[in-house]
């Protein structure tokens, strides 16, 4: 279990690598992140996120990382998407 969390949270760093230049999809990947990932790996990705773009995405990390506040609809859909990739 701990080298499948350390892959997830490797490739999430890598998906916010790839969608950084992209305000709307780095939010949504970053919401992504922190519902997929156990407690310890969003807490080493938070300390990532913030070191690698805060001057980039300050205001989307504050609002996901801090205030966690998501729109209802958005989160039952990344629920949603949850759940089939953990039937795969």
């Amino acid at each position: 279990m701990i080298k499948k969390a350390r892959r997830m949270l490797t490739h999430q760093k890598i998906v916010l690598q790839a969608v950084s230049d992209n305000t709307y999809l780095f939010r949504k990947e970053l919401i992504k992140s922190m519902l997929w990932l156990n407690e310890h790996d969003q807490y080493k990705l938070k300390i990532w996120v913030r070191a690698k773009y805060l001057e980039q995405h300050k205001e989307i990390i504050d609002e996901v990382l801090y205030k966690e506040k998501y729109r209802s609809d958005e989160l039952l859909h990344i629920i949603s998407l949850r759940r089939a990739f953990e039937n795969l």
